[in-house]
């Protein structure tokens, strides 16, 4: 039972980072492993070759299969991983617990019965018992886990929503690598994949105390009602006081050690980093008739203030142009950082205020067009096109759908246009 207490305790990390990926790769382990000359004789691949046939089945393997296809295929889609990471914490916590209770031979069909009679009791019948408290254990530390994973993930999204720059996608690829094939480095070095599994949960509880209390320390009390305020807004959300000093912000809204420029110029900074113009709070929704939390200040309260939105950032096009010309110059090298900086520069300002819906619908149609644009830049001369005129094509059509979402925001509230 020692081998089953280690490797149920080392693959907690790989649960925190995926929920269906670590069941389909211990499936194939049980499956295949005891065939493979090199680690057939392993603890860890003995102890799954005993479970359940049922769970190594050609069926269960399928579905598994098709499940971690659509979980890995979900998580590089910016949409639906924000909607994943407030959502799954669950989902993982019940696959590490049903995956243990599994590995010692447990029925889940006995579990699903004695929770139906007699609810979450550690009676459990058939010797069970105390596997059944310990896949507990190890579904509620999963449960923690994850959601310290998701604060790290929730403040990347708060910071890039749209992935801009990449990291998140980039997060969710070495995820899904973890996913998998950590699970044989647990099954096949459990002291280590211990090891790791403590130093994983430790350095998540520590990153997300220290982004919980980033976020508070950076608030400065008011002098006059002691709301804690945002260092970036021009007002005060509790007494509606002007700020003395009005700090500017980042291409990624961070706040930052310089005074803001001219209070107009900053409020269009601030809208463009989806932070309110009037307390400087971000905005939570993905919209453009909402409020801020803080202050209850609207996003665009007319047509007329988005009008003034969209030729601030119309009024940027002409340098984001040059410097794309720029960039298009370097063949092929040039293109990524060309892309990253007019998506931080210009897009990202109206994607973030585009429903998940319409954005998924706006990237797909980008990225088609893209495609057929970045086949120009390899040929000369027409290569320093390729950049300036991807920009034009996405500023223009998210515009549009920006606009769309504004007519149909303000049909169903007249009183705002």
């Amino acid at each position: 039972m020692l081998t089953y207490y280690m490797t149920s305790l080392g693959l907690i990390p790989y649960f925190t980072s995926r929920a269906v990926v670590p069941l389909f790769a211990t499936a194939m382990i049980a499956r295949l492993g005891p065939g493979f000359g090199p680690v057939a004789d392993v603890l860890g691949v003995r102890l799954l070759a005993s479970m359940p046939s049922w769970a190594t089945s050609n069926t269960a393997l399928l579905v598994l299969g098709f499940l971690a296809a659509v979980e890995v295929g979900a998580a590089k889609m910016p949409e639906v991983r924000e909607i994943l990471a407030l959502t799954d914490t669950q989902l993982k916590a019940v696959a590490a617990f049903l995956f243990c209770f599994t590995m010692v031979r447990g029925n889940p069909a006995d579990l699903v019965g004695h929770i139906q009679q007699v609810g979450l009791t550690t009676d459990l019948a058939s010797g069970n018992s105390f596997a059944y408290v310990w896949s507990f254990v190890i579904g509620s530390v999963v449960w923690f886990g994850a959601a310290a994973r998701n604060v790290v993930f929730n403040f990347l999204i708060d910071l890039d929503p749209d992935d801009d720059l990449g990291l998140q996608s980039l997060l969710s690829w070495l995820e899904d690598a973890i996913g998998f094939f950590g699970v044989l480095f647990a099954i096949i070095f459990p002291i280590l994949a211990l090891a790791l599994a403590a130093m994983t949960l430790t350095c998540l509880w520590l990153i997300k105390r220290l982004i919980r209390r980033r976020e508070e320390h950076a608030k400065i009390p008011c002098p006059d009602c002691s709301t804690p305020n945002a260092p970036c807004g021009p007002r005060c959300p509790g007494c509606q006081r002007f700020r003395e000093q009005i700090m500017a912000v980042g291409v990624l809204g961070v706040i930052k050690a310089t005074p803001a420029p001219d209070l107009s110029t900053h409020r269009l900074a601030l809208l463009s980093r989806k932070r309110c113009a009037f307390c400087g709070d971000r905005f939570t929704d993905r919209r453009l008739d909402q409020t801020c939390p803080s202050c209850d200040t609207e996003a665009f309260e007319s047509a007329q203030a988005l009008e003034t939105y969209l030729q601030h950032l119309r009024a940027s096009l002409p340098k984001t142009l040059a410097i794309l010309t720029c960039l298009s110059f370097i063949p092929l090298v040039g293109l990524i950082p060309g892309v990253v900086y007019y998506r931080l520069s210009l897009i990202s300002s109206l994607r973030g205020y585009l429903p998940r819906t319409t954005g998924f619908i706006g990237r797909w149609l980008v990225r088609i067009l893209n495609i057929g644009l970045i086949a120009l830049q390899p040929i000369p001369l027409l290569g320093t096109l390729t950049l300036p005129l991807m920009c034009i094509v996405n500023f223009l059509i998210y515009q549009t759908l920006i606009k769309r979402q504004a007519q149909a925001a303000w049909a169903r509230a007249p009183v705002l246009a």
